[in-house]
């Protein structure tokens, strides 16, 4: 039997996480020949915004597309942003999961340190060939190099690195890449950039497409975005690991320290209420804290929460009640789990008393949302009135809210409807980011489809001249894979996306209100011009008047009667505006 396990596990061995996703490409969103090169331009040119952004300059993007065989192209993506340090240019394009996003709580693009590198494993696998870079800091000097991807090693490949004098400041990477193709369909390049200009409309993009046309999607909004503050975890919304991790980082001396210095919302009156809690686990040094420990902890964490959310679960603690209904009884139950984590051992209706009590009296301040940097109320109006040019716009910015405990996030919609608008089309963002595929296990698809749009004067929303953007901005969007083009169904994104539907539903009635009385009345009006002659012909007759005195008079009426159209026409177009 030994020899058989020896057997069975002689091909065991490390793989790299280069290796795995050279593999697994389809996760990345190389899966197909349209996607591919989307996929493509969408890493890359998420990269120049996050770039241009942290540093306050207005991107401007330049994209092209070359076609140099059968499903074999050339993409050149090059931004204004601050350059990358040539030291630092390898690890960017030639190493997955390195970057500069991943281990920080804010709200950037990119969040996993895969991108940039992604676009080089796609290139190296498809073709055999190095990208090739081209970066200055405006120091005056200009680098350019190949890069490749180790795969066994996950490192990078370093060729024909030169420099040279330069006052040029920005990246430009060349791409050449096989088995994808360019359409203009809604996954094509040209679409992403589409999108990508009306969620960001302090961007400037030109984008000249294999047939030579060039596509300049200017920009409406000349402030650039201010970048969004890191953020540090909240109490509420961590595991035992991260508990743990964070004490083998902090250089504090007590475990109380680290919690101040490690989390946001605790302050020292929080740490002294946890250490009337638990003391046999504050007095401990950082590095001594055992997995037990921070399980407690956390659960502490959890129960001031539950707490602070829940009224009938105060009531139970506070007034300490034998006699339960069904309903607080399921509420007790609650408490006597997390008891039971703190305690480590089966509680008794007092010992859940003993421990809840004292957490009534512990104060943490929630998860901090001012991280957190949307498109704006108003630059979405801007946008989507330079870009659709439609009749009518209707946009609704949520308030921060958080997820998972702390994870804060903010929902916008915007809608647009009629004018040069001809078809139903839904716009999904994460973080200004177009979400182009993976519509169907989409958490923001789900949330459309669920409103009852008929009671906001669409029978049929589906089929009518109407655009919905939807963006949701978060320090860690809940993406459902690595390719990061659906919102997974989290219950607090769903609610809140739902929320702000509603909300920009009743907009949409008043419209659709409006524009039925305005139908209305052009219909009456309508039938009364139609008659007018016969009318004015008949009073001439019984009067004696002149015909055409007696129509002009009739008009004149019918003008008086009606002129309430023009001024529900004038006020629709002014909240359009």
């Amino acid at each position: 039997m030994a020899e058989e396990a020896v057997d069975i596990f002689k091909e065991f061995k490390e793989h790299s996480v280069a290796e795995f996703f050279k593999k697994n490409r389809h996760m990345l969103g190389y899966s197909g020949k349209v996607r591919s090169l989307t996929t493509a331009v969408h890493e890359l040119v998420t990269n120049s915004l996050d770039a241009c952004e942290e540093a306050g300059i207005l991107p401007d993007i330049y994209v092209k597309l070359e076609k140099l065989g059968d499903e074999h192209y050339r993409l050149t993506v090059r931004d204004n942003g601050p350059g990358i340090p040539p030291h630092i240019a390898p690890k960017v394009f030639g190493k997955l999961l390195a970057g500069t996003k991943f281990h920080r709580m804010i709200q950037t693009r990119g969040q996993q340190g895969i991108g940039a590198a992604g676009v080089t494993m796609f290139v190296q696998i498809t073709t055999g060939k190095p990208i090739h870079l081209k970066t200055s800091t405006g120091d005056g000097t200009v680098w350019e190099m190949d890069i490749m991807i180790d795969v066994m090693k996950n490192e990078p490949i370093v060729k024909n690195k030169t420099h040279y004098p330069g006052n040029w400041r920005g990246t430009e990477v060349i791409a050449e890449m096989k088995g994808v193709e360019y359409n203009k369909g809604k996954y094509s390049v040209y679409e992403y950039l589409r999108r990508t200009a009306i969620a960001n409309p302090h961007v400037n993009i030109v984008f000249e497409d294999p047939e030579g046309k060039i596509h300049t999607f200017e920009r409406s909004v000349f402030e650039p975005v201010k970048i969004g503050e890191e953020a540090k975890p909240h109490p509420f919304g961590i595991t035992p690991d991260d508990l743990v991790t964070l004490s083998r980082m902090s250089r504090a001396k007590t475990v109380g320290r680290m919690l101040t210095n490690s989390l946001h919302g605790m302050g020292g009156k929080a740490v002294i209420g946890m250490m009337q809690v638990l003391p046999h686990v504050l007095k401990k040094e950082p590095s001594k804290l055992t997995w037990n420990d921070a399980e407690r902890i956390v659960a502490t964490f959890q129960a001031i929460r539950y707490l602070s959310e829940n009224k009938v679960a105060k009531k139970i603690v506070e007034e300490k009640k034998e006699d339960l209904t069904e309903e607080e009884r399921l509420h007790f139950n609650n408490l006597k789990k997390y008891a039971k984590t703190i305690l480590g051992e089966e509680p008794t209706v007092e010992k859940v008393y003993k421990v809840m009590t004292p957490l009534l009296s512990i104060r943490i301040r929630g998860p901090r949302t001012d991280v957190l940097v949307p498109i704006g109320e108003e630059r979405i109006r801007k946008s989507l009135r330079a870009n659709l040019q439609p009749q009518f716009v209707a946009v609704v910015e949520r308030k921060p809210k958080v997820y998972s405990g702390g994870i804060p996030f903010q929902v916008e919609v915007g809608v647009a409807v009629g004018g040069k608008i001809k078809s139903f089309e839904l716009m999904r963002f994460a973080n200004r980011v177009p979400l182009l595929f993976d519509a169907g296990g989409c958490a923001i698809t789900e949330a459309v489809r669920s409103i009852d749009w008929k009671r906001y004067g669409f029978p049929d929303f589906f089929s009518s001249p109407v655009v919905v953007l939807i963006n949701l901005s978060s320090t860690h969007v809940p993406y459902t894979t690595a390719g990061k083009q659906a919102i997974a169904d989290v219950p607090e994104v769903f609610n809140e996306i739902r929320a702000a539907l509603m909300e920009v539903g009743r907009k949409l009635k008043e419209y659709t209100s409006k524009v039925s009385a305005v139908q209305e009345l052009l219909q009456k009006k309508k039938v009364l011009e139609h008659y007018l002659p016969l009318i004015a012909k008949s009073l001439a007759e019984l009067t004696g008047e002149d015909e055409k005195t007696v129509e002009n008079l009739l008009k004149k009426m019918v003008e008086e009667r009606y002129k309430k159209i023009n001024e529900l026409l004038a006020k629709i177009e002014g909240e359009s505006a």
